[in-house]
Parts: C-alpha cells; structure tokens; sequence
C-alpha cells in the first residue's frame, strides 16, 4: 500500500543522496520537493509503498541526513505546498 510521507533536509545535496539510497530499495510513486527561496533548506514529500520505520533507519544510514531522519512522519505534514503546482519557466 503507498503511504505519504513528508520530511525536511538541510540542503538539496543532503534529499539527492537520500533519494537514492530510498530508490534503490523502493519504488517511489511521487515526490513533491520545495526549496526555500533564502535559504538551504528544502520540504519534500515521498509516496512510496513501505513504513515510516525503514525510511528512517535508511535516512540514518546515509552520511548528513539526520535532519530527514528527525523530521520524516507519515502524512503530508501540513506542508504548506500540499496540492501545489507552478509551472517552472
């Protein structure tokens, strides 16, 4: 079953190396990624078919991550961009 989970990052590098330590494992259906206009940090939310434990401990095993390790709970969250959609130009 896909679950929604949301999490936040210190950096974009930080949610890259994170994303492919969790899509080699995984199948990720979605993942919705925001970035701070003034500063590093970046929102993301991931639909993917597995349990909020096992993205953790992947998120501990990967070098920089322990802010997504804290922060990642099943759910959107709240996260403001939840339904979000700009076109990029």
């Amino acid at each position: 079953m896909v679950k929604k989970f949301s999490f936040r990052a210190e950096c974009i590098g930080d949610l890259c190396k994170y994303l492919a330590e969790v899509g080699g494992r995984f199948k990720i259906v979605e993942c919705v990624i925001k970035q701070d206009y003034l500063f590093p940090d970046v929102d993301a939310t991931l639909s993917i078919a597995t349990d909020v434990q096992a993205l953790k401990s992947l998120a501990r095993d990967v070098l920089d991550c322990h802010v997504i390790e804290e922060s990642l709970e099943e759910g959107s969250g709240g996260a403001p961009y939840e339904g979000y959609s700009e076109n990029l130009q």
